[in-house]
């Protein structure tokens, strides 16, 4: 049995950056096994489940995160091994493979995609939150500005409890982490050289 860490996104709702995979070298991939592959496109291992198996004992493969399939057809002396469990932050459990496996790429894939549309449909319903100023009006939250200095220029960094929610400066003006930055109102986002004190330019 081989030990391999993950890192990347491209197999996102199946592991995440940091999982320990175990991989099995002697087990023949089979369609709807995660595998481990050197690509000759890269130079680090890549992590994707097959999903179709061609003549010649050729493998297509695609990350569960990705929308579509791998350019690159791999072959078995490609193959570093199969993964058969991940180890995360919940435990060491098993990773399904063959049918299931599939099954669980299809759903993983279907999940993806109507969060991508949701998230396509709410943005302009973000964008009039952030141009309306609404949540910082209704919430009304206490935003502490301080006055920082980072390589000699002068920086408003908004912080509401322990949390920082935007900077502002003269350059770049109000830069905000979504979602806090809705709670900053207008009048924060604007740089005003009068309430600098001088000795900071």
């Amino acid at each position: 049995m081989t030990v391999f860490f993950y890192s990347g996104s491209s197999m996102v709702g199946t592991f995440q950056s940091g999982d320990v995979l175990y991989l099995s070298t002697t087990r023949i991939p089979r369609v709807g096994d995660v595998v481990v592959f050197q690509s000759m496109n890269r130079t680090d291992p890549v992590v994707h489940r097959v999903m179709a198996r061609l003549p010649g004992n050729r493998y297509r493969t695609r990350g569960d995160g990705n929308r579509c399939a791998d350019g690159e057809i791999i072959e078995p002396v490609h193959i570093t091994g199969v993964v058969i469990a991940k180890r995360s932050r919940r435990g060491l459990c098993r990773v399904h493979g063959g049918w299931s496996g599939n099954v669980r790429r299809r759903i993983v894939s279907s999940c993806l995609t109507v969060l991508r549309q949701c998230a396509s449909c709410a943005a302009p319903f973000y964008n009039y939150l952030k141009r309306s100023d609404l949540p910082a009006r209704i919430l009304q939250p206490g935003i502490t500005r301080i006055l920082i200095l980072i390589d000699g220029k002068p920086i408003l960094k908004l912080r509401w409890r322990s949390r920082t929610v935007g900077t502002v400066d003269p350059q770049n003006g109000f830069q905000g982490k979504p979602p806090f930055e809705l709670l900053v109102p207008s009048f924060l986002k604007q740089w005003n050289d009068r309430e600098i004190p001088k000795q900071f330019y």
